[in-house]
């Protein structure tokens, strides 16, 4: 039946690839099926997903993941993202969580296409990959071992294009800052990096006077374009898969469970609700800190570290070490906190100074180096004040959805204003209070106060002005205000 130089397919041919495809079939087959998924919740098997339990989430629709545990099929119907949180945690690094739709997100566990095998997505590769780089097999990558994959695919034209630094990869890679990079910290760095592997597209540039491999994070971040073209070919990788998958696996009187009723492009809400939730300290840029914070350390999603969740983390286990980190002594570490021992870097003083704020990506444009600032450098009591005040603008953030330069406030977070009545700028009684949110300001003698008025109504904020004495000039203290209260305590 074949003619020359048409490209029909003759029997032979076809039989051959039908048997090939067969094959192929068969050597997966073994590896699925139920009760393939199973984790040992210990620091040493965080990252402990054998190729089995790997095949079994690629080669299984997500809607059926949840068959997969210990209790098989007789299993209670759970989301795919919520069968990892509870049961497939040690396989987070083999599937990426698109965040939307908000309670049943659309997950990919591999960018398998044409073909039965994945590459960028294939978590199976990450580890005999730093076996290869790791020269001296001593499970410990140096920074020199880390050149061959910095120099090729995607990172060798971001490199050329001077867009990322490869010294900046490696430090932010080495989560508990050790000097090396281990197997475990190899696997959050591919992961992170995967969408821009599979895109193969990188952060552009925010000017042309600064070369972004010299700038905040050297490169290694996502920004809103990387988030779109990833999403957008997800959606395609999932529709090819459903195709293929349906032509290799559903075949008889057995149900298909490949489907594409829920695979769609985000809308533009859900991609502002994404981008959000990924920055969370609202730099505009999301770090592979705040990816493996939120993805892998807080396996609760409460937005903070216990010390249980500490002690199974990549993070520094020193006995001090999440003494250093609880920077409030709650018992928990937010993400702010982990940023602040990130950056005291240079030297580690338990000071920041303005390049060590800026190298670590703490927002430029809201924060103690921001136009007003006392002394130098920011020690951990200044940067507590710090914290509450961008948990609140963070909040204002979602609330408004603007940026975080925009100086945005949550409506549950209460600014009290200590004016000094002095006329003719302010006219008041001591310690007369008024408040105002989102209203007009009174118009009369008071400039100064019609002025602040004009900027809390701009700026949303939720304030009450509280009248004093007249203080000189030499008698400001910063010991005058009391330490801001967090979001909801009034």
């Amino acid at each position: 039946l074949a003619r020359s130089g048409t490209g029909i397919m003759g029997p032979a041919t076809r039989r051959a690839e039908v048997l090939l495809q067969g094959l192929v079939v068969a050597l997966v087959a073994v590896g699925v099926g139920g009760q393939n998924v199973t984790c040992v919740a210990s620091r040493s098997r965080t990252f402990d997903c054998n190729a089995v339990a790997s095949q079994s989430l690629s080669y299984n629709p997500p809607q059926r993941w949840y068959t997969l545990g210990a209790a098989g099929e007789s299993a209670s119907m759970i989301y795919p993202n919520t069968f990892i949180q509870r049961e497939g945690f040690c396989c987070k690094h083999c599937v990426w969580d698109l965040g939307y739709p908000l309670m049943d997100p659309i997950i990919l566990a591999s960018d398998r296409t044409s073909t039965p095998q994945g590459n960028h997505m294939d978590c199976q590769k990450f580890g005999p990959d730093f076996d290869a780089l790791d020269t001296n097999n001593d499970l410990k990558m140096t920074k020199a071992e880390m050149v061959p994959w910095l120099s090729a695919g995607i990172n060798k034209y971001l490199t050329a294009q001077k867009r990322l630094s490869h010294d900046i990869v490696f430090d932010s890679a080495d989560l508990d800052r050790d000097g090396f990079v281990s197997k475990e910290e190899w696997y959050v760095l591919r992961h992170f990096w995967a969408p821009i592997a599979v895109s193969r597209n990188g952060p552009l540039p925010e000017n042309s006077n600064t070369d972004m491999k010299d700038g905040p994070l050297g490169g290694l971040f996502w920004d809103e374009g990387v988030i779109d073209v990833f999403m957008m070919d997800v959606v395609n990788i999932l529709f090819e898969q459903v195709s293929k998958s349906r032509q290799w696996w559903c075949t008889g009187a057995a149900p298909c469970y490949w489907d594409s009723a829920y695979v769609r492009e985000f809308n533009e809400r859900e991609k502002n609700r994404i981008l959000r939730a990924l920055d969370m300290d609202g730099s505009g840029r999301i770090s592979i800190e705040e990816h493996y914070f939120r993805h892998f350390a807080d396996r609760n999603s409460d937005g903070t570290l216990s010390l249980a969740e500490y002690q199974l983390s990549l993070y520094e286990q020193s006995a001090t070490a999440f003494s250093l980190h609880d920077l409030n002594k709650d018992g928990e570490v937010t993400f702010l906190e982990r940023k602040f021992v990130l950056a005291d870097r240079s030297p580690r003083d338990g000071q920041l100074d303005q390049n060590e704020w800026i190298a670590a990506d703490l927002p430029a444009r809201f924060g103690p180096f921001d136009g007003h600032k006392l002394g130098s450098t920011v020690d951990v009591e200044g940067f507590r004040w710090y914290t509450v005040l961008h948990a609140c603008a963070l909040e204002g953030v979602k609330v408004y959805q603007v940026a975080l330069s925009d100086y945005p406030w949550a409506p549950a977070c209460n600014i009290r204003v200590h004016i000094q009545a002095n006329e003719p700028w302010v006219t008041g009684t001591a310690s007369a209070v008024s408040t105002r949110r989102q209203s007009a300001p009174a118009k009369g003698s008071n400039y100064m106060l019609d002025m602040f008025g004009e900027a809390v109504l701009r700026l949303k904020w939720n304030v009450t002005n509280v009248f004093v004495e007249p203080k000189s000039e030499t008698s400001h203290v910063v010991t005058d205000l009391a330490m801001p209260e967090q979001i909801g305590s009034g």
